[in-house]
């Protein structure tokens, strides 16, 4: 009458074994193997176990081979959704959260685990704004309502520790900080500083010569990252705009043209010395006799290029950077001359040597 569970015809109806001269002692015997299936049975979930109030917490079951489950808070039964236990902490205090799971085909047909949930005294928490700062600036960050502090990411801060570090990011970065207070709650806050995109400001003179003329100059702005731009044209002049219209100097010289580029918060200054030549042309007539006056054909601009010929077209002179000391020594007559200027101006003309 054994309620043992065999499968059928798995017995042998013969004895296997050697009971001849050979026979062993454990001869005159058969081998029998049984395999067991068991389940197994292990009751586990997972979740905050240190947390401030107030705090609503989620369990979630992570039992093995259960068949049912029952949660408890405190010794008492809780109700819960899809194995899932969702609970408010009104209080401070521990709080012992214990899962009971069964199964009735396996060994241990029921299994325990409890976790001690600390929640901890909360205390008003606040951190700083997010902010915006231009490349290469600083900005101090501030965190309030705990004994001790922890921001994160730590590189570019003058003191992680500190509950108001001074901040130089060089991009773009999100800061946390992690607060504890005194009650050993620890809580988390977050605060974003912008950096700005750094202005790259930066333009091209380009300056039209023609003999006779007045100079013209063209400004090409090639800045970057920027939306307000104000230009300071070296004459007392002020133009305000990206790019401004091609305009004249009315006196020969130097001129530093300043730049000011900026976007809504960062702004920068660059600057650049132009030289606008004299736009007059040379006198036609030199009357070289030693009295000290009009003794030398003079141009208006120093260091040009002057080429002379005679009237028959032999090249009787020339000079890459002319200095004004040509025309006392040479024959009367008429002369043609061809001057260059630094910037690329040529000039055709006469010129009569009275003696």
């Amino acid at each position: 009458g054994s309620a043992f569970p065999t499968t059928p015809n798995a017995w042998s109806r013969a004895n296997n074994g050697d009971s001849g001269l050979n026979a062993g002692a454990n001869d005159g015997c058969n081998n029998l193997a049984f395999k067991f299936a068991l389940n197994t049975l292990q009751a586990a979930f997972d979740g905050e176990v240190e947390v401030c109030s107030p705090y609503t917490g989620t369990y979630q079951n992570k039992s093995l081979g259960a068949t049912s489950s029952q949660w408890e808070v405190n010794g008492q039964p809780v109700a819960a959704s899809g194995g899932t236990l969702t609970y408010s902490f009104p209080t401070p205090g521990d709080y012992t959260i214990t899962l009971r799971v069964n199964n009735p085909a396996t060994c241990k047909q029921t299994d325990v685990v409890t976790k001690t949930i600390k929640v901890r005294q909360s205390t008003p928490i606040s951190v700083s704004p997010g902010t915006r700062i231009c490349p290469g600036d600083t900005t101090r960050l501030w965190a309030e309502g705990g004994v001790k502090y922890e921001w994160l990411p730590a590189a570019g801060l003058d003191n992680p520790a500190s509950p108001t570090p001074v901040a130089r990011p060089t991009q773009t970065t999100e800061y946390r900080v992690r607060i504890t207070n005194s009650f050993e709650c620890v809580r988390e806050l977050r605060t974003r500083v912008e950096v700005y995109p750094q202005i790259n400001a930066t333009f091209d003179a380009i300056i039209s010569s023609e003999c006779g003329k007045p100079n013209r100059v063209r400004l090409v702005n090639k800045s970057t990252n920027a939306i307000r731009y104000q230009w300071l044209l070296g004459d007392s002049s002020v133009v305000d705009g990206e790019q401004p219209a091609e305009f004249e100097y009315r006196r020969p010289g130097e001129y530093v043209v300043v730049l000011q580029a900026a976007n809504e918060l960062c702004g920068t200054t660059i600057s650049q010395r132009i030289k606008v030549e004299d736009p007059g042309l040379p006198p036609n007539v030199i009357t070289p006799n030693g009295d000290g006056y009009n003794e030398v054909f003079e141009l208006p601009n120093p260091g040009w290029k002057l080429e002379v010929y005679d009237r028959w077209g032999k090249h009787v002179y020339s000079n890459t950077a002319y200095r004004n000391d040509w025309g006392s020594d040479v024959q009367g007559g008429v002369y043609f001359y061809r001057i260059t200027s630094p910037l690329g101006a040529a000039c055709k003309g006469w010129l009569h040597v009275l003696k």
